[in-house]
């Protein structure tokens, strides 16, 4: 993850460095560019301008004109440069210049009789196109196109001279308009080209804006749901603690009635064991009280032979048979409670076996 962020702060960093070093991204730089170039070149092209007004003004007969011509031009310069080293960047001074230059032209274009004069207008406006200045490109064009009109239209009517011919002068007409019909055009298109990717960048940055809305939205409902999951994650957790409390208490009576069920059975089962002890005794009372009755039958058998004999021992022997009887009625009774203890003995039995089963 931390390789991922440095990564990406680097490649932040390189876009950066990039951006800062396109220096003609914003207007002053390319005005004071284009505004540098425009002056060189002027200053180039009415040098010559200068050296042809010197030499009409030598060999030609408007001396007037040629002196104003040239007064002009160097009056521009100065201002140019004036301009252009209080603020290269300026927009006002490209205007300057183009209508110094533009009145330059035109009176040396109306004074020298070469047509090849015509052509010094256009690398201005091939530099101009720098400007991107669609509005004006098409003003300078159209009163270039009127002048190069008026003056073949002068040289038609004679008006003014030339050295060439009148075809000469005309294919020079037609390349002029020609020229810049194709720098307006071009200019033009170069505009829409700028203009188109201009406008689709800000639609791009517009949708992703949107996207980035989208997503910002996804992120924060997405941070919202986390919550709500963290909560319920946290009462599940609770819940989760208070059941598994309950299931140790239920764990711990459950053991416990375990252990009151163990010592009830075990209870039971002495009680039990005591029972069929008691009755063995019993039987074991009955078993003597039987023998003890076929003694005393025997005894009576003997006491009758004796009674004969001896009629005390007859008495005697009469209340020895009457509690012998009593005896064996105890004895009976006896037994019977035996047999009762046994019976509830079995049912103490089976309850205990069924608490054992519950």
């Amino acid at each position: 993850m931390k390789e991922d962020n440095r990564s990406r702060d680097q490649k932040v960093a390189q876009l950066r460095e990039k951006i800062s070093s396109r220096i003609y991204r914003e207007k002053e730089p390319r005005f004071k560019l284009a505004n540098t170039i425009v002056l060189w070149m002027q200053l180039l092209l009415e040098f010559g301008m200068l050296l042809n007004m010197g030499y009409l003004g030598v060999t030609g007969n408007s001396r007037v004109m040629v002196g104003i011509t040239i007064a002009w031009i160097v009056l521009g310069q100065i201002v140019s440069f004036v301009l252009y080293f209080q603020n290269p960047r300026s927009l006002t001074l490209n205007h300057i210049m183009i209508i110094q230059f533009g009145v330059a032209y035109t009176l040396t274009l109306f004074l020298n009789g070469n047509n090849c004069t015509v052509f010094l207008a256009l690398p201005v406006f091939v530099a101009t196109l720098m400007y991107n200045n669609r509005r004006q490109m098409n003003i300078v064009s159209i009163i270039c196109g009127i002048v190069c009109t008026a003056r073949i239209a002068m040289i038609g009517m004679e008006v003014l001279p030339s050295s060439n011919s009148m075809n000469e002068e005309v294919i020079v007409y037609l390349t002029m308009i020609a020229s810049l019909i194709s720098i307006t055009q071009a200019t033009r298109i170069s505009w829409r080209f700028n203009h188109d990717a201009m406008h689709s960048m800000v639609d791009e940055q517009q949708i992703q804006g949107i996207i980035m809305e989208d997503v910002l939205a996804i992120a924060k409902g997405v941070r919202d749901k986390t919550g709500d999951a963290d909560v319920m994650i946290e009462q599940l957790y609770d819940s989760a603690q208070n059941i598994n409390k309950i299931v140790g208490e239920i764990t711990c009576g459950t053991q416990s009635t375990s252990e009151n069920i163990q010592n009830q059975t075990i209870m039971t089962q002495n009680i039990q064991e005591s029972i069929q002890d008691a009755a063995a005794r019993t039987k074991n009372a009955a078993g003597k009280a039987t023998e003890s009755m076929e003694t005393v039958k025997e005894s009576l058998q003997t006491m009758d032979e004796l009674s004969e004999h001896s009629g005390h021992i007859a008495d005697t022997n009469s209340k020895v048979v009457s509690s012998m009887e009593k005896l064996q009625k105890k004895t009976e009774d006896v037994k019977a409670i035996t047999d009762m203890i046994l019976e509830i003995s079995s049912q103490t039995n089976l309850l205990a076996l069924n608490a054992s089963i519950q």
